[in-house]
């Protein structure tokens, strides 16, 4: 963020619920500034992103400990203000694991599905843009345990997902990798 950078973190209150904490700090290392977003429930980020025009885009889970977490991302400025929140899911549970910056300030999301797809969890991919817009989606996995760690950007340019799969033909869980452009969501 500029001559900074951000860390995502969570924070409980008194015997409050838990919620998502961004602290903006100067180079040095020194608090200067944060943002705090959640509802009802307990929500814990999992990624952040910084953004080209200084906000940054974090993301985890929105509801944990529940029958129906949903995957949850928000921009902030250093200021403090929350720009834009949403929460993603169905009537299972969802979460966020792992973000990297889009061209044109929308953020691509390595997440986690089990009311979408095949299988017992799948791996779900978001496109969001930097409106807090969902762009895109993409399901992926088979019919077992499939799920998406993280998200990181290649040297090329594209976005390397990284998860593993229990949907193989062997009884272990297998590492998976999966190269797509960065701009947008894998294709069917």
């Amino acid at each position: 963020t500029g001559t900074g950078f951000a860390v995502a973190a969570s924070r409980r209150e008194g015997s409050g619920d838990t919620d998502g904490l961004v602290l903006f700090l100067d180079a040095g290392g020194a608090l200067a500034g944060s943002a705090v977003a959640g509802g009802i429930g307990d929500d814990f980020l999992r990624a952040i992103t910084a953004l080209d025009d200084g906000r940054v885009v974090a993301g985890g889970v929105w509801g944990a400990g529940g029958t129906d977490s949903d995957a949850w991302l928000f921009a902030a400025t250093p200021g403090g203000d929350i720009e834009w929140e949403v929460s993603l899911g169905g009537t299972a549970n969802e979460d966020l694991r792992g973000l990297v910056t889009l061209p044109g300030g929308g953020v691509l999301a390595a997440a986690n599905t089990a009311s979408k797809g095949a299988g017992l969890s799948d791996g779900w991919v978001l496109s969001v843009g930097s409106d807090g817009e969902l762009l895109g989606e993409q399901v992926l996995g088979g019919a077992g345990h499939d799920v998406m760690h993280r998200v990181v950007r290649g040297e090329d340019g594209s976005s390397v997902l990284v998860g593993y799969s229990g949907s193989g033909i062997s009884v272990a869980f297998n590492e998976w990798y999966l190269r797509v452009p960065l701009t947008a969501c894998p294709e069917d």
